[in-house]
């Protein structure tokens, strides 16, 4: 089958989705030690490290603000650590759109470099692919990528839903950044607006390393990684993105039992090899790819490790995406 998408760059984690409504209220199985894309390092938590979250009812806008975060110069990975932190859904609605930053105390903005990762998690839901862990609904690196809205489609959140924010920050550079905020953006649609309801889309994150921790390790030079899942239920994938970590060529998504390629990501790099951003394949304008309940989803991340030493946590290869689940409305 040909498929028809086209690209656009700037955002490392739009999603895909198979998925069968699992019913809200349950908690997951087990806790933080099961949530493979949350830290995978331990390493000292910071103290006051704070959420807030303001809504701007009449924009619908939800703005987390996570911090402050203490970066020394050159302290790589080992500055303190915001803890996880949670907070509660205030309405029923859906959430359209993301748009995370970094910023200082005045709100000027920071290199997007000083974030290894954030992860949010709904707590209240149970992940598709991987059932031990909670739904995975968005997440962005250090190319601090936007998730934008999709007309008609949204996440549905119910009130009282908890959302968990994860993060990792690390810096290397010959400047210190000692108050640092993380701003996320949540664009939103209340479900007493008035307006239509959307089509209810489920975030799922096809990971090299399947329900484990994200992260691996990069022997010298070429190394290529992969993972399959088996869909869960019938659905149209929207679009998908990815999400790499430096020296990161390209993330290949592929329906293995039809022998048909679904996306190729290409990174791109700056000349020292460091992610500067990854492409995102939509098919909303086709209405969607089609995808079966059974198929093998296979997932392939290909990196070319210059640097002549083994580096122990060095990777991440994970392509994300929407589906609208069958019987969806």
């Amino acid at each position: 089958m040909k498929v028809n998408w086209r690209r656009r760059t700037g955002m490392a984690a739009l999603l895909a989705l198979t998925a069968c409504v699992v019913a809200r209220g349950q908690q997951p199985s087990g806790q933080m030690g099961d949530m493979g894309h949350m830290h995978h390092m331990a390493m000292p938590k910071a103290a006051g490290v704070r959420l807030d979250v303001a809504n701007d009812e009449a924009q619908h806008v939800f703005t987390m603000r996570l911090g402050p975060l203490d970066l020394p110069a050159h302290a790589g990975m080992s500055v303190a650590q915001a803890p996880e932190l949670s907070w509660t859904v205030p309405l029923d609605g859906w959430f359209v759109a993301y748009h995370p930053r970094l910023t200082d105390a005045s709100g000027n903005a920071l290199p997007g470099r000083l974030l290894h990762h954030v992860a949010v998690f709904d707590v209240s839901q149970r992940n598709y692919l991987c059932p031990r862990q909670p739904e995975h609904i968005f997440g962005a690196g250090g190319e601090m990528t936007n998730w934008p809205a999709t007309p008609g489609l949204g996440y549905r959140v119910r009130q009282g839903d908890r959302i968990l924010v994860a993060t990792m920050f690390h810096n290397d550079e010959a400047v210190s950044y000692p108050q640092t905020y993380l701003e996320i953006k949540v664009q939103y649609q209340p479900a007493s607006s008035g307006g239509p309801s959307l089509i209810a889309v489920r975030p799922v994150w096809f990971d090299v390393m399947g329900c484990g921790e994200s992260a691996y390790d990069l022997k010298p030079g070429r190394n290529v990684t992969t993972g399959d899942f088996t869909l869960a239920t019938n659905g149209k994938l929207i679009g998908v993105g990815g999400h790499m970590h430096d020296y990161g060529r390209e993330l290949v998504l592929e329906d293995a039992t039809r022998n048909q390629k679904i996306a190729t990501l290409d990174a791109k790099l700056d000349p020292d090899g460091r992610l500067l951003s990854i492409p995102i394949a939509l098919f909303a304008e086709t209405g969607g790819l089609e995808l079966a309940k059974g198929d093998d989803i296979r997932v392939t991340a290909v990196y070319d490790n210059p640097t002549g030493k083994y580096l122990h946590d060095g990777a991440m290869g994970i392509a994300v995406g929407y589906l609208i689940p069958e019987g969806a409305e």
